[in-house]
Order: C-alpha cells, then structure tokens, then sequence
C-alpha cells in the first residue's frame, strides 16, 4: 500500500488524532502561496488595460469581514507611474491574478505616495 493510500485510509479511521494528523500531510502541498502573479492597472472605465510587470514591490491581503488592501510601489520612472499617481482625483483599478487561477484580487488605488532618491552633490 502506497503512502497516499495509507494516509486515505487513516484518514478515514476511528482515531480523530490519527485523521487530522493525515489531513494535514494531505493539505501541505496544497498550501502554498503562489509566487507568479499578474499585475494590472485600468483606466477609471475598465476600458484599458495595462501590464504592470516591473514593480518594486506587491503585496495584497484577504482579510476575512474586512475590506482588503494592499500596495503596489513602482519605480519612479515605470509608465504606468504617471496614472498611478491619479489616484487622487479618479479611480485607478488594480488587478491582481495568481498563477494558475489560485486567485484574484481586485481593488482601487486610494492614495499615493512620492519619494525621491536624493544624488549626491557634484563635487
């Protein structure tokens, strides 16, 4: 008997300890988070997409009775920058997509923030 085999059939035993033990070596491989995501922004009518693939940063939560949030830093110099940054007067959907299907996230660029990367002087 196989080992997946033994873990079905303790996890359909008498022993509860012995089953949740098995589900959970079931369920492992299954957990993990995808690292492969596809980053889009919209104009403010979902008319226009746009590929995000040279961010700084991503990160998104799936909070459970909450909105979720998340923040997405461009480099200074990405396209997609200049719409970004119009956030503050229209909407400017996100879409986040997980590799193979494991997901969606969707939400709005609320805020923005600067920053500048300040040169050393000339000498």
């Amino acid at each position: 008997m196989s080992s997946l085999d033994q873990q079905q059939v303790t996890l359909t035993g008498p022993d509860p300890v012995a089953a949740m033990s098995s589900a959970l070596q079931l369920a492992r491989p299954h957990e993990s988070v995808p690292i492969n995501m596809d980053v889009r922004l919209f104009d403010n009518y979902y008319r226009t997409e746009y590929q995000c693939g040279d961010y700084i940063e991503v990160t998104c939560t799936f909070p459970r009775l909450k909105l979720p949030d998340g923040t997405l830093t461009l480099k200074g110099q990405d396209p997609l920058a200049e719409l970004a940054i119009t956030c503050q007067t229209t909407v400017v959907p996100v879409v986040i997509d997980f590799e193979g299907g494991a997901g969606r996230w969707s939400g709005a660029s609320t805020s923005r923030t600067t920053k500048s990367t300040p040169t050393a002087p000339r000498p």
